[in-house]
């Protein structure tokens, strides 16, 4: 399917009579190539019209989703007998139902959409998570479709991956709601896992993008997102409003207002390029990738402040698991200058290999799909099951690099619980070493760190006397004895060198099949208290590993972001709205290629 480039109808109003002209208007005179019409009304359509759009659309060459609700107390526009018809009509460019977002009205305490219809005193967050899987799928069976009818849902929350779970269509992202640069990998890793060519950035940019619609900024960001989502391999990308008028925010301006007309314009310009730019097709080259493990229900929105909306239970608030997803957002900052645990002839510290990153959850992600990865890196809640260990077995045996925390092996999956170790703690296949709840034991001593197994790899390693690093608080680490696994980080409160100093070990290599698994001992989430600071720079240091493996090399302004597909074309973008940035491409040691980029500017480089 090529690129789609879309615009919604009907997303304020919609007139049955008139919506062929809009299509020809917003999609044939308008050069775009999808559509997706909202039929939210609860009014019936007549078969004949609907078929006649389909028909008209087909042939031009546009592809479109009928978007409604998944209610069925507000009536659909037309039955199932229709919906056969028009698949027989249009064939692919019929891509089925579209409906609104299911994980942001039943897991996100703050929304304000609607009643709350969540799961409110549940045990564990395994159940959280089956019954959101289990709504989204009685959505998809209450609209009662032929099952090649896809139904998809515009997904506004880091619950895309459980969407994706269900039986959905072509997944689909509220983009700007929430980090779209977290937001967007987990999308793609979501997509991937399941084996989908494609997915689709729905963006929400007039309400979403910012609460004063006339900012300057927020008009902006309206280009940067459409750069940003083209550039990291969506299939798609439609405006959900905007373009016609501003309804949002206390606003009720028309058509010929300045913000409907910049909207146009930036879509415009858009298509422009468009027309210019050929995409190598798949998706670009992602080495790295983080970890939602399974069951996490951190939404990523800030609406949401509890989770799988069981907010009446203190236990059940954003807590130091969900604080871990904060490492996500420095990833695209270098490390500062006067950081001494910044390492080598180059700073590799702006990016991972080839640019980004995939967000994949562990609890549904085929083993097949985590072996494309160099490096698998755990970051939020994680209930840890014996099927999951032996899929990391698998990784790690087939030349993957893990690393994870000793929380992340918890199988007790009540935020309330006590840790109930996977393997009771006998960890030996994997990480070479069996952990001990019974001689657990609580630290503030800092951190030495030994040299890693692998060569690229490099921690702050020093073979003789020097100060411990990290040292930021109290936490709880597992004992631990070791069968084959080495230490490359211990506790220490001393200035003296030691192989293991008394304060116990912090962290471990275990060398496995091709692969290496990395495990930093501590039974407290990283994402509050000490073990963050050691926790950050391991994934910093991780990072940097895989952009010194990578074949193609860009060094820029931590502002620049950028990606590379498999055919050696590396899409830059500069972020910064108000300068213009330069940046250097280095590929197997040939002469670089130089590149400046203007305030916001997206370029495409063959090397």
């Amino acid at each position: 399917m090529e690129f789609l480039n879309g615009i919604r109808i009907g997303e304020y109003e919609l007139n049955p009579d008139t919506v062929m002209d809009e299509i020809r208007e917003k999609c044939v005179k308008g050069r775009k190539n999808y559509t997706s019409i909202a039929l939210y009304r609860g009014e019936t359509i007549a078969p004949e019209m609907v078929l006649s759009w389909a028909k008209y659309m087909t042939e031009n060459d546009i592809y479109f989703h009928f978007a409604f609700s998944a209610d069925k107390s507000l009536g659909y526009p037309f039955d199932a007998e229709t919906a056969d018809k028009i698949k027989e009509v249009a064939g692919e460019h019929f891509l089925g139902i579209l409906v609104p977002e299911l994980g942001s009205k039943y897991a996100c305490s703050g929304s304000a959409y609607g009643k709350l219809a969540g799961y409110h005193d549940i045990e564990g967050m395994s159940q959280g998570r089956d019954g959101f899987i289990a709504h989204v799928n009685e959505a998809v069976d209450r609209i009662g479709f032929s099952e090649n009818i896809g139904i998809s849902v515009i997904e506004a929350t880091s619950l895309v991956s459980y969407v994706t779970a269900a039986r959905t269509g072509i997944p689909v992202l509220e983009t700007m709601c929430g980090d779209v640069e977290n937001t967007v990998p987990l999308l793609r890793g979501s997509a991937k896992a399941r084996g989908d060519k494609a997915y689709l950035n729905y963006v929400a940019h007039e309400w979403y993008a910012g609460v004063d619609n006339a900012d300057e900024l927020k008009k902006k960001r309206l280009r940067m997102v459409y750069n940003y989502s083209y550039m990291n391999g969506g299939g798609g990308i439609i405006l959900e409003s905007g373009d016609i008028c501003m309804c949002s925010h206390g606003m009720r301006e028309g058509y010929d207002h300045e913000l409907p007309k910049f909207y146009r314009k930036t879509v415009e310009e858009f298509t422009d390029f468009l027309a210019t730019d050929k995409r190598p097709e798949g998706y670009p080259i992602t080495k790295v990738a983080f970890v939602q493990g399974n069951s996490d229900g951190w939404s990523s929105w800030n609406c949401g402040s509890s989770l799988w909306n069981n907010i009446y239970d203190k236990a059940w608030g954003y807590g130091a698991p969900e604080f871990t997803h904060k490492i996500l957002s420095e990833l695209g900052t270098k490390r500062r200058w006067c950081d001494i645990n910044n390492f080598g002839p180059r700073d590799y510290s702006g990016a991972p290999g080839y640019g980004t990153f995939d967000i994949v959850n562990i609890g549904i992600v085929s083993a097949e799909a985590l072996s494309a990865y160099d490096y698998l890196i755990f970051t939020g809640w994680n209930t840890m099951t014996e099927e999951i260990y032996e899929k990391l077995i698998s990784y790690v045996k087939g030349g993957g690099k893990l690393f994870m925390c000793a929380a992340h092996l918890n199988t007790n999956d009540r935020r309330d619980g006590e840790i109930s170790l996977v393997k009771d703690g006998d960890l030996t296949e994997l990480f070479g070493a069996k952990l001990s709840l019974k001689d657990a034991f609580v630290s503030s001593a800092g951190v030495k760190f030994f040299e890693s197994d692998c060569e690229n790899i490099v921690y702050p390693y020093d073979k003789s006397y020097y100060d411990p690093s990290f040292s930021a608080g109290y936490a709880k680490y597992a004992g631990i004895e070791l069968f084959g696994a080495t230490p490359v980080a211990t506790l220490s409160d001393t200035f003296a060198v030691a192989e293991v100093p008394d304060c116990g070990i912090a962290m471990i290599e275990n060398k496995l099949g091709d692969g290496l698994a990395i495990l930093l001992t501590s039974l407290d989430y990283p994402g509050a208290g000490q073990t963050y600071e050691t926790y950050r720079d391991v994934v910093r240091q991780l990072l940097a590993a895989s952009h010194r493996d990578a074949r193609i090399k860009v060094f820029a302004n931590d502002k620049v972001r950028f990606s590379v597909y498999e055919s050696g074309d590396v899409y830059l973008l500069n972020t910064d709205f108000d300068i213009p940035l330069y940046a250097r491409i280095e590929k197997d040691g040939a002469a670089a290629v130089e590149v400046t980029l203007a305030p916001s500017e997206l370029k495409h480089i063959k090397v």
